[in-house]
């Protein structure tokens, strides 16, 4: 059941910016929206942009989903901005048992329109999220349950996370805080700043293509850590009993072993706290 809390205004503002070339508007208009979902009955949320933020965060005792939607469109005047934005279209609707959050253009859009969405959503810890941009940075923080997020463009910031955590970007850094049993973590271009909090096995994969990588892992935690870099030094701030390694590779026993976590990066060192 959706609750409309406030219009979605057409044209908050509007400005002109200098043309620097052929399919760079020369006017923008933004607007925000807010609603609210119940999530009873509701597994998961998902939110994907194609040109926009996406941040969520977990609320303890969070009897609606709450959704703030920020838009920006730009076109060749302001009139033509104007029509942009009114032509985006917020979708929200139940897929699969979830709720999923986007948009779309309304009606065929203009070679001279251009538009970024950006999303903030508030839902409840014990429900899983994923979030998704093509170009954008991703944000999620304080989620329980499982956590999934992917840009093709822009930075990932997963922290307060309590389950299994995956995430990817092609083109950003990632920084991590995580109590789960298992995380799944890929940047081609960027460094990497992962943290491993609580008690338990770790099982996962922390991979950067080229970028540096920082790995604090607490003592609670336990795993076979097999850490590899290409080109690039590894050092470790850590007194490790267990261990084998050489100039660009480390094998170590985290607590009583249980577990394995491969750490990994082609190009970039890496440095275990």
């Amino acid at each position: 059941m959706l609750r409309r809390l406030a219009p979605f205004s057409l044209l908050l503002a509007a400005s002109c910016l200098v043309h620097f070339g052929w399919g760079t508007p020369r006017a923008w208009t933004t607007g925000e929206r807010a609603f609210e979902v119940d999530p009873a009955d509701l597994s998961q949320v998902t939110c994907a942009t194609h040109n926009g933020d996406v941040h969520v965060s977990g609320a303890e005792s969070a009897d609606r989903i709450r959704v703030h939607v920020r838009t920006r469109a730009g076109g060749e005047d302001a009139a033509d901005a104007a029509a942009a934005h009114e032509a985006i279209e917020i979708l929200h609707k139940r897929v699969d048992g979830g709720l999923w959050l986007g948009w779309r253009w309304r009606e065929p859009h203009r070679r001279s329109w251009q538009a970024s969405v950006s999303f903030d959503v508030e839902q409840p810890r014990s429900m899983p999220s994923r979030v998704e941009s093509h170009n954008g940075d991703l944000r999620v923080r304080g989620i329980d349950a499982a956590v999934t997020a992917e840009s093709h463009n822009g930075d990932l910031a997963l922290l307060e996370c309590g389950g299994e955590l995956r995430g990817t970007t092609h083109n950003g850094d990632i920084e991590a805080a995580t109590s789960g049993p298992v995380l799944q973590l890929t940047t081609h271009n960027g460094a990497m700043r992962i943290r491993i909090v609580g008690v338990g096995p770790t099982e996962g994969e922390v991979r950067s293509h080229n970028g540096s990588i920082t790995l604090a892992v607490d003592e609670g935690r336990s795993a076979r850590l097999v850490c590899t870099t290409r080109n690039g030094r590894l050092r470790s701030q850590r007194q490790i009993d267990r261990q084998e390694r050489g100039r660009n590779f480390l094998v170590a026993d985290l607590g009583d072993g249980a577990g394995r976590l491969a750490v990994e990066t082609y190009n970039g060192s890496i440095r275990v706290e």
